[in-house]
C-alpha cells in the first residue's frame, strides 16, 4: 500500500558485495531518508557482487530486497 502523504524516516542497511551510500547528506546518498510522497530512494553501489538491502521503519515491518550481480 502506498500512503502518498507519508514523511516517515526510513533506516536501510547493506549486506554483502555492495555498498550504500551514504553520509552525502542527500535524499539519494543517506542511510536515514525521509519518505516523500509515500516513497524514497537510495543508492547502492553493486561492486560486482550481490547484496541484501534491508529498511525498517517505526511501526511497519522490516523488508530484506536481494539484489543480484
Amino acid at each position: 500500500m502506498i500512503v502518498l502523504d507519508s514523511s516517515d524516516y526510513l533506516y536501510f542497511e547493506a549486506a554483502g558485495d555492495g555498498t550504500l551510500v551514504r553520509d552525502l547528506g542527500t535524499s539519494t546518498g543517506s542511510a536515514k531518508v525521509q519518505a516523500y510522497n509515500g516513497r524514497a530512494r537510495i543508492c547502492l553501489m553493486k561492486n560486482g557482487g550481490s547484496s541484501v538491502v534491508v529498511v525498517r521503519s517505526q511501526g511497519l515491518g522490516t523488508a530484506f530486497v536481494t539484489i543480484e550481480k
